[in-house]
């Protein structure tokens, strides 16, 4: 498996400031991102607690399971659980071992990104505003240290185009199994690393054996997981799949998604968007297709994303879509140089436009996180430390230990309080979401909809005013408001603790 040779143009502006930038500068960027995404630490979202559930569980020899002992698969990525479980085993605080990862990876993945625009764009100058434009990106800034998942799907995205640019079939399909194993939409790049596959052995009269080992790098890491999730839980699909979807297919829900997907690419990399698409229009009009496959074909994985999470049914959030970022903003650098070529434009006037470009992002991402972003996390940082942390204490304090407890949002509460949780979407108790099909929470109380799966002890609703669930067989224990449960929405949301009367 030859490398792929890597020839840079003359790139340099004759300049000690840029020579000093160019060597320099993506260390300064690697330490503005660490320093900025500290600065929200504690911000950590209930899902992260599902993670360290499913790890704690793990490590105490209770299985994949979020109550232990009884197995679900509540959480899309198997392998950052893994992870989780290792640091978990040895003695380590899984929270901070998620905390650690996560920073970490966010980190590597914006080196990473300079790296793999170097070979996309042979070109040091152009790569170097790569890890600028996803260092100095809102959803990174703002989901790096909460403990998810999503900045190892980042790196492990990026890591896949590296292998790819490097021409090396069958670390791709590694590096995409273990994506895959962290988000499922990893398939979409293991199609496009087999089709590259493909391409890459009949350059060397040898298209079947490089395709046979690129399906045997990809099956080795996946299909464990696979054999062990049907036995385990009669599924491969995660349980948040149909908790996050909007059911059958309505090509108004469809056309939302769709908005919503390019509201977040749009939010934080408009410009960069807008370099793409001109890029993409002015290759196919001077090169044909046939160019753009060869030179950015990683643009149609995102395009097949957006379009699969929209007739599938996602409600797509930044969360979801940030791993594909770089890839826009790489090839969104490749989509200047296109332009640059066309318009014959001179080199030095591409500097000035590409500084200038770079503050408007910069701008750009600078008012996105502090006007949305932060508010957010400081809202909602204080409604999980005001809210559920004392729900969770109480529980822990004041229920039999194996006292049921229906809430929508059972992470810190089960993290905390150690009870055996039922959550209305089905994430955790997938049973639990087809009970409450067609109904709303606090509907769903009301009929009774759970007692076809459970009776719990103590329930948590969710309502805009105190204690709206006036049942005779609820007694309300404690009322507390959450501030900003949701992103985007600023209206506060009262959680009631009731206790169920027999």
């Amino acid at each position: 498996m030859t490398k792929q040779s890597l020839q840079l143009a003359e790139d340099i502006p004759p300049s000690p400031f840029w020579l000093f930038v160019l060597r320099f500068g993506l260390a300064g960027v690697v330490i503005v991102f660490y320093l900025t995404a500290m600065l929200h630490y504690q911000y950590t979202p209930d899902d992260t607690y599902i993670y360290l559930q499913y790890a704690k569980n793990i490590a105490q020899g209770e299985g994949f399971s979020f109550n232990a002992g009884i197995p679900s698969y509540g959480v899309m990525g198997p392998l950052w659980v893994l992870l989780l479980a290792i640091g978990a085993r040895i003695g380590l605080d899984p929270f901070i071992v998620a905390k650690t990862f996560d920073v970490l990876f966010a980190s590597l993945s914006i080196i990473l990104a300079q790296l793999v625009a170097l070979h996309v764009t042979r070109h040091r100058f152009y790569s170097f505003f790569a890890a600028v434009f996803v260092g100095f990106d809102a959803w990174l800034l703002r989901w790096a240290g909460t403990g998810l998942e999503t900045s190892l799907a980042t790196f492990l995205v990026l890591m896949t185009l590296w292998n790819l640019v490097m021409r090396d079939a069958p670390l791709a399909a590694g590096s995409c199994g273990l994506l895959t194993l962290v988000r499922p939409e990893g398939v979409l790049f293991f199609a496009l690393v087999l089709v590259k596959a493909w391409e890459f052995g009949r350059i060397r009269d040898a298209q079947w054996r490089t395709l046979g080992y690129t399906l045997l790098f990809f099956l080795i890491i996946v299909v464990p997981w696979i054999f062990y999730a049907l036995i385990t839980f009669g599924t491969i699909v995660p349980n948040s799949y149909p908790a996050r979807t909007f059911g059958m297919f309505d090509w108004r829900e469809s056309i939302r998604a769709v908005a919503a997907s390019i509201q977040v690419l749009v939010g934080s990399q408009a410009v960069v968007c807008v370099f793409l698409g001109g890029g993409v229009f002015v290759a196919w009009l001077r090169n044909g297709a046939r160019f753009l496959w060869r030179e950015a074909a990683p643009v149609a994985v995102v395009v097949a994303l957006v379009a699969g999470d929209a007739v599938v049914g996602v409600r797509m959030l930044s969360r979801y879509l940030l791993p594909v970022i770089p890839v826009v903003v790489i090839y969104g650098l490749w989509g200047m140089q296109r332009l640059e070529e066309a318009f014959r434009i001179p080199f030095r006037r591409m500097v000035v436009v590409m500084c200038v470009v770079s503050v408007v992002v910069m701008v750009q991402n600078a008012v996105l996180f502090g006007t949305r972003a932060v508010p957010h996390i400081v809202n909602y940082t204080r409604g999980m430390d005001d809210c559920f942390r004392p729900m969770a204490y109480w529980l822990r304090e004041h229920s039999e230990p194996d006292a049921v407890v229906l809430a929508r949002d059972v992470g810190l509460l089960g993290y905390i309080s150690d009870r055996v949780m039922y959550d209305t979407p089905g994430v955790i108790t997938p049973a639990m979401h087809r009970a409450f099909a067609g109904r709303t929470d606090a509907e769903g109380i009301r009929e009774h909809a759970y007692e076809t799966v459970v009776h719990p002890a103590f329930v948590v609703d969710a309502a805009p005013t105190r204690e709206t669930l006036r049942l005779p067989n609820l007694d309300p224990v404690m009322t507390l408001e959450f501030p900003e449960p949701g992103f985007g929405t600023h209206d506060p949301v009262f959680y009631t603790l009731y206790r169920v009367l027999q």
